[in-house]
């Protein structure tokens, strides 16, 4: 079998998608910036979406910092 540089250049295409795709459902997972509920929307949006999916979740809200900072240590 030999493959043509177009080949593996769409081959090379379509691992990098899904591995930045991986990528974003474990940082969503680990993102503690987001509540339960939109985390679970992240990860539903990207994996049912993939690449765009993707793009979807930078724009989910998050928490400024010191809130989720400061709600930690009240508990």
């Amino acid at each position: 079998m030999n493959l043509g540089l177009f080949e593996i250049l769409v081959i090379v295409l379509f691992a990098a998608i899904g591995l930045s795709s991986l990528v974003c459902i474990i940082h969503c997972i680990r993102n503690k910036r987001l509540s339960d509920s939109t985390r679970l929307v992240g990860v539903v949006l990207i994996a049912a979406l993939g690449p765009i999916g993707a793009i979807v979740y930078l724009f989910l809200p998050r928490e400024p910092v010191g809130v989720a900072s400061e709600a930690a240590q009240e508990e």
